[in-house]
């Protein structure tokens, strides 16, 4: 959940105090500095995906993750003021589709998550670098070693069923626009995918069927 910034002096009016509220994106918790440029395209990023707004994130659930529209309201303008891609959502989403303060709710808790996953990971133990050396390995000769254990969150692919809704859908986004590409996926498949993507993300197509013979738009 964002803070507000500490005071800062006002150049207008001396020995006057306003406080400035900074978009998401600005890096507010050590493992966040720590990572500053990619923390800010991480929460920029939120905005490419209409989804977004309008299905929270799972961790909206949390107990750490609170809300309280009054307070958002200040940093809520501050991303809309400094991201052009929120300029041309809201008017397309709200009201007709989601109220103006669910549509920062569902934001946020996506910010929320993204401030959990740096932390996670700035806590996370970082793999060695060391590997066995020969001598020691003949010094050993004889004894049965353990092979190395996967990291926990990759103990085994069975456990991504356990994903719920809209998280699994997050996660089938990300890897569609950021993972290595399917060589098995047919071009039928491809544009089955992109059209069921494009639906969940911005509704039922509401232009007219073209016709059998139309050409293709370039």
């Amino acid at each position: 959940t964002p803070r507000r910034h500490k005071p800062a002096v006002s150049g207008t009016q001396m020995g006057s105090e306003h406080s400035v509220f900074l978009p998401p994106w600005e890096a507010e918790t050590e493992a966040e500095k720590a990572r500053a440029d990619d923390f800010r395209a991480a929460v920029k990023s939120l905005s490419n995906s209409t989804a977004n707004f309008l299905v929270p994130h799972v961790l909206s659930s949390d107990p750490a993750f609170t809300w309280d529209w009054v307070e958002h309201r200040p940093f809520a303008e501050a991303a809309y003021q400094s991201d052009e891609r929120l300029t041309k959502l809201i008017p397309r989403l709200v009201p007709s589709r989601i109220s103006e303060e669910d549509f920062w709710r569902n934001y946020f808790s996506h910010v929320f998550a993204v401030k959990r996953r740096f932390e996670a990971e700035a806590a996370a133990p970082e793999p060695s670098d060391v590997a066995p050396s020969c001598s020691s390995a003949a010094s050993g000769a004889g004894v049965r070693t353990a092979a190395p254990q996967p990291p926990a969150m990759l103990k085994s692919a069975s456990s991504l069923a356990t994903v719920s809704y809209p998280e699994k859908f997050h996660l089938a986004v990300h890897y569609a626009n950021h993972g290595p590409p399917l060589p098995s996926l047919s071009d039928a498949d491809r544009i089955l995918l992109e059209a069921l993507q494009m639906q969940a993300m911005d509704g039922p197509c509401d232009k007219p069927r073209p016709g059998m013979w139309d050409s293709a738009e370039a």
